[in-house]
């Protein structure tokens, strides 16, 4: 398993984040069309204050389970 630099991490995790945070308006579109969204729309609208660790495994539990309700 490969390791990255301070900095190659540093800018992976920045990248993520931005990720995360441009899917803010796109998943506030689909609860508008679908309440049960909202949840995950009140998880990315924390991004700018909890740190992307506890984010991750919350929005990933969020989309596993909304895959499963198709």
């Amino acid at each position: 398993m490969a390791s990255a630099s301070p900095a190659q991490a540093a800018r992976l995790a920045s990248d993520a984040l931005d990720q995360v945070r441009a899917a803010l308006p796109l998943a506030a579109e689909a609860a508008g069309e679908d309440t049960t969204w909202q949840p995950l729309v009140a998880t990315l609208s924390e991004s700018n204050r909890v740190p992307l660790r506890f984010l991750l495994p919350a929005l990933a539990a969020q989309c596993a389970g909304a895959s499963g309700q198709g």
